[in-house]
Order: C-alpha cells, then sequence, then structure tokens
C-alpha cells in the first residue's frame, strides 16, 4: 500500500514539474519575441525605392512626425478616408460674368482655382463662334453639396456627376508602416549611442538614412492623402451660348412624336437657313472677288479666241486669191 502511494505522489510530481517547464519555456519564447526588433510591418522588405528625390529641407521635425501618427497600430482611427470628385457641365449667355462669378463662389466657399483654360471669341465678334471655359477647383469636402448647388444656381446645368474614392485601406496602411519605421528609427538611434565600433557605426548610419528615407516618403504620401480627402474637386465644364438647351420628355404617344419630330425638323431648318445666310454674307466679299477675277479670264481668253478666228479666216482668204489667178 506503501509503494502504491510513494508511486501515486511520484507521478504527481513528475506531472507537475512537466507543466513547471512548459510554462517556463513558453514565457521566455514570449520575452524572447518582444525583445526582438520589429523590422518589418505591412509587407515592409527594408528596401528603399528608386528615383525619389529628397533634400535636407524636406525633413520634418519629430514632433511634427510623431504628431502625425499615434504611435499605437491598435488604437487607429476608424473614419472612413473618401476622395471626392464633381463633374459640372454648364451653360451660359454671359460668359465673362459667368468666369468671374465661379472664382467668387469658390473663394466664398474657402476654395481655390486650380487651373483653368479658356477658349474662343466671343459672339458679337462672329455669329457662329463660342467661347468654351474648363475649370479644375478645390474646395473644402465639408461644405461641397452646398458649393455645388450655389454653383449650380447660376447656370443652366446639363449634367452633374459625382463620385467618391475609398482610400481607407491605402491611408492606415501606410500609417501603420510609418508607425513601424518610427520605431526602427528610435531603436537605431539608442543602438548608436551605445556603439563603440567604427565599421558597426557606419552600418547603423547606413540604415538609420534609409529608414528616414522611407518615414519622409510616407510622410509625404500621407500628407497628399489628407488634402485629396479634405478637398474635393470639382471640374467645370463651361460654354457660352445665344439659348439654353430645353430639357423636355420624351414623347409617349404617336402623335406627341409626330409633332416633336416636325417641330424638331423646321427648327433645325431654320437654324440651317440662318447659319447658310450667316454664312453667304461672311464669304460674299471672297466670292465677288472670285467672281470678278474669273469674269476678266473668261474675256481674256474669249478675245484670245477672236483673234485666232480672225487670224484663220484671214489666212484662209489670202491663200484662196492665189489660186484664182493661176485657173485665169
Amino acid at each position: 500500500m506503501k509503494k502504491l502511494t510513494l508511486k501515486l505522489l511520484a507521478a504527481i510530481l513528475a506531472s507537475i514539474a512537466l507543466i513547471y517547464a512548459v510554462g517556463c519555456s513558453s514565457g521566455m519564447g514570449k520575452a524572447t519575441d518582444s525583445a526582438m526588433p520589429n523590422t518589418s510591418h505591412g509587407g515592409y522588405s527594408g528596401s528603399t525605392s528608386s528615383g525619389y528625390e529628397h533634400t535636407a529641407e524636406q525633413f520634418v521635425s519629430d514632433d511634427d512626425r510623431h504628431s502625425l501618427v499615434s504611435g499605437n497600430s491598435d488604437n487607429i482611427d476608424d473614419t472612413r478616408k473618401i476622395i471626392k470628385t464633381v463633374r459640372l457641365d454648364l451653360e451660359t449667355k454671359e460668359f465673362d460674368k459667368a468666369v468671374g462669378e465661379i472664382t467668387a463662389v469658390t473663394a466664398a466657399a474657402g476654395g481655390y482655382v486650380e487651373s483653368s483654360y479658356i477658349t474662343g471669341k466671343s459672339l458679337s465678334d462672329y455669329g457662329n463662334v463660342t467661347r468654351s471655359a474648363t475649370f479644375v477647383l478645390r474646395v473644402p469636402a465639408a461644405g461641397l453639396d452646398a458649393y455645388v448647388e450655389a454653383l449650380s444656381g447660376s447656370f443652366n446645368v446639363l449634367s452633374r456627376q459625382e463620385s467618391a474614392e475609398d482610400i481607407t485601406d491605402s491611408y492606415y496602411d501606410s500609417k501603420a508602416r510609418l508607425d513601424s519605421l518610427l520605431v526602427q528609427e528610435e531603436r537605431l538611434l539608442s543602438m548608436l549611442e551605445g556603439a563603440d565600433d567604427l565599421e558597426y557605426m557606419l552600418k547603423l548610419e547606413d540604415k538609420l538614412s534609409e529608414v528616414r528615407y522611407q518615414i519622409e516618403s510616407l510622410y509625404s504620401t500621407l500628407q497628399r492623402y489628407d488634402k485629396a480627402v479634405e478637398m474635393a474637386t470639382v471640374n467645370v465644364s463651361l460654354r457660352e451660348v445665344v439659348e439654353y438647351q430645353r430639357i423636355t420628355e420624351p414623347p409617349k404617344t404617336f402623335g406627341e412624336r409626330l409633332h416633336q419630330s416636325f417641330t424638331e425638323s423646321w427648327a433645325d431648318f431654320a437654324d440651317g437657313a440662318q447659319d447658310f445666310i450667316v454664312w453667304f454674307v461672311y464669304v460674299f466679299p471672297t466670292l465677288l472677288v472670285i467672281a470678278v477675277v474669273i469674269a476678266i479670264v473668261v474675256l481674256i481668253a474669249s478675245g484670245i479666241s477672236r483673234r485666232r478666228r480672225r487670224r484663220k479666216s484671214g489666212a484662209g482668204a489670202a491663200t484662196s486669191e492665189p489660186d484664182k489667178s493661176q485657173d485665169e
């Protein structure tokens, strides 16, 4: 009985020892993993991208860089990052006033004109030439709807297109990579402070330069993302017209279709006749000069032709007179 009790006690002690050993090895493994520096994050391979020009003035302070990122990737903001874009096709009867109004409404909304292009001549110069303009405008995304409504109210809107690009994943992936690189930078700096071997210090400085290069690249990317999200893009196409295009409902019955076809056909005929008259008046001086030149050429040609016929008739008469004298 005592032998059985001793065996049970030995088995229990062996089990406890085995459990304790497994727990210690697991704890050591976790401690080792936490002590290892994190050299990769989000697919970072440690290599720098080529073709990126970088100067010392482009570097920002450590405080600015750390204020951009949270320092703890577990506390990432879940706010969606959306880039909004709107396209408007507009018509106006007062082109000069419209261009100034677009600029004024954009400035009042807190935006600015990124680029603009104006082409054509005024309707007062030629009857069939109109001016057009294109604008790329940047306005705060928070007031985009109100801005578009204010701008659309002053013009005849032919079309309005809106799009939204979700860059949330790309944004926070870049942010997480920046967090990881900032941690690497701090560890490399601490290692550099304690290094006393010259060759080892040079290797650490090379690695530190590489990490800082990637930090500045990601920092610029995040700034560009923030600007694109904060300021929406509005592409405006403006055209000068005499009359606004009318938007009508499609005909429903056969009679309505006939009536609409006849009306549109007669309107197109009248517009075509007017365009032809305007074109004819425009080119009339040129046609008149061409007609005068053609008339002069015809007169000269007819005069030359008459002279040739006279010469031929005179030569024929002179030839017939010697023949008669020989007969006599």
